[in-house]
């Protein structure tokens, strides 16, 4: 079995899950991680759409969801005055981009295939954050062990996922 090389991309969105579980949490170090993660994506995803053969329109959007989440989300952490037409517009970009990866990852998939595995992974994920930030809301105990569970299992699997590849 030959691993794949992967760009710098899901090294960056890794860097960006654990940055905003830092955030969250009011670790020190959170925005640093969330910068620096940013960066990561935005060079990986501009050297996949680089290196890819076929680009299509879709390509040419996700491109743009991640450099306007990115513009946005960057302004914001270093308190740069911003138009609020320009935070609203990052914000949606950023659940854009994950609908559209979403839902690829769920259409294109086939039957048994690691992106199927992905979306199960990333589904459990997202049950773990979502239980979580309902039980700190309501204030139940052990909320914020089942966000940090969450967070850390997604940035594992988006780290580790390359390697776990079998190349067709």
């Amino acid at each position: 079995m030959k691993l794949k090389l992967h760009s710098p991309l899901k090294l960056g969105v890794a860097v960006v899950i654990i940055g905003m579980l830092f955030r969250l949490q009011q670790w020190a170090y959170g925005n640093q991680l969330l910068v620096t993660g940013i960066v990561l994506m935005i060079l990986g995803y501009g050297y996949d759409l680089w290196r890819k053969e076929k680009r299509g329109f879709i390509d040419f959007i996700k491109m743009g969801l991640v450099v306007l989440m990115a513009i946005g989300y960057i302004a914001n952490l270093l308190h740069y005055a911003t138009p609020p037409l320009l935070e609203e517009i990052s914000s949606y970009a950023f659940w854009a981009f994950l609908l559209v990866v979403g839902w690829e990852l769920l259409t294109k998939g086939k039957e048994g295939s690691s992106q199927k595995t992905a979306a199960v992974v990333f589904g459990i994920c997202t049950l773990l954050i979502v239980a979580g930030v309902v039980f700190q809301v309501q204030h139940w105990s052990g909320g914020t062990y089942l966000i940090i569970g969450g967070t850390i299992l997604a940035a594992l699997w988006v780290f580790l996922s390359p390697y776990l590849e079998k190349e067709e």
